[in-house]
């Protein structure tokens, strides 16, 4: 059980970072005005936040072949009944939308 938290975790940073470097990205293309540097930092931000969405990918796919629905059920009770924290909300969105994508999947026969 631990291990599939500590992957839903690593989605979270994952999905943060990302969402940070689209923000700067974005904060730098309104700024750019066709400078050179900032071009090349623009493009360099785009290939990193392409690098976490491939790594989010792999994990995404680690977890639903490798974790049953029910599994994936008993880590959303226990989270749901912890403590509230300020991630809580997130990890439970994440384990939902999980939750789905092998609900999606089984019932394509690919899971």
């Amino acid at each position: 059980m631990e291990n599939i938290r500590r992957k839903i975790e690593e989605i979270i940073l994952l999905e943060n970072h990302k969402g940070f470097l689209a923000l700067k990205r974005e904060n730098d293309i309104k700024r750019a005005d066709n400078k050179h540097s900032s071009l090349k930092y623009v493009e360099y931000l785009t290939k990193k936040i392409a690098n976490f969405e491939e790594i989010r990918f792999q994990i995404i796919n680690d977890i639903l072949m490798n974790y049953s629905i029910e599994e994936l059920y008993q880590i959303y009770e226990v989270i749901a009944k912890e403590p509230k924290d300020e991630h809580k909300m997130e990890r439970l969105l994440t384990i939902f939308d999980l939750i789905e994508q092998k609900e999606r999947s089984i019932e394509r026969g690919k899971v």
